[in-house]
């Protein structure tokens, strides 16, 4: 089975796993199947972080708690460290883990951080204002005048989210 026919069965099974049409063990058993999918297209090509982060979500699916969790996201990061569309998707879900990363996965979100600034400073600021534990991170990862252009724009954010309320 070639690579990008695994991929478009993984795709269709998340996408059926997100939806609202089954019960939960209904989904818990496509989570599997698309746990076995991703693993079956690791082993055609491992460079893949979207199948190391969709990797991690299905066992996040299984079990939160999953100390795997933290390593495949670390193969995500290793495998696409500059993935634009996968910066603030590894963040917003490892931000469920910030008390338990280590210093190997502190740098890796930190170099995010900064990919995602330099590519994505308006979704980054969104990111922060929807999961503010990510705040603290953004600002150990900027330099200092980053942090001040940051925070012009997270005011200038905040301000109008309330204007629209």
């Amino acid at each position: 089975m070639c690579l990008h026919i695994l991929l478009q069965y993984f795709y269709f099974l998340q996408t059926l796993i997100y939806s609202d049409q089954y019960e939960e063990d209904e989904y818990l058993a496509m989570n599997i199947i698309a746990d076995k999918a991703n693993q079956k297209s690791l082993g055609l090509s491992v460079v893949e972080p979207y199948v190391w982060y969709r990797l991690a979500i299905n066992r996040f699916i299984i079990d939160a708690k999953d100390p795997e969790i933290v390593n495949l996201l670390k193969l995500s990061f290793y495998t696409g460290r500059v993935e634009p569309n996968l910066f603030l998707l590894r963040l917003g879900f490892l931000s469920r883990y910030i008390d338990s990363i280590d210093n190997e996965l502190m740098r890796l979100l930190e170099d995010q951080v900064r990919l995602a600034w330099a590519l994505k400073k308006h979704q980054l600021v969104t990111a922060v204002i929807s999961t503010p534990v990510l705040k603290p991170l953004v600002y150990n990862a900027l330099s200092p005048d980053d942090i001040l252009d940051f925070n012009l724009r997270l005011d200038k954010a905040i301000k109008k989210n309330n204007k629209s309320k």
